[in-house]
């Protein structure tokens, strides 16, 4: 099976994000001396929120006209809306 392609119609980035609301957690491993944090594992326990562009905040709507919420509806909006090879 071929994959899909995703392709913002908003800014044209090919960028899909899942977004969860939730707990994330994640154990800090290094702090360098810029401040800047190095992370280990993220644990997750959230539900999915939507799915959108990871540059614009675009949001898959689902064919109810619903924000999508799971992957079925999301590769449905992409067959839909986006050219694939």
């Amino acid at each position: 099976m071929s994959e899909l392609k995703f392709k913002c119609p908003d800014c044209g980035n090919a960028g899909l994000e899942c977004r969860e609301t939730g707990c994330y957690v994640s154990s800090v491993t290094d702090i360098d001396a810029d401040g800047d944090f190095s992370f280990g594992a993220i644990n997750a326990s959230g539900e999915v929120d939507n799915y959108g562009c990871t540059r614009c905040n675009f949001t898959i709507m689902d064919e109810g006209g619903e924000v999508a919420t799971n992957q079925e509806d999301v590769a449905q909006w992409c067959v839909d809306n986006c050219e694939q090879e």
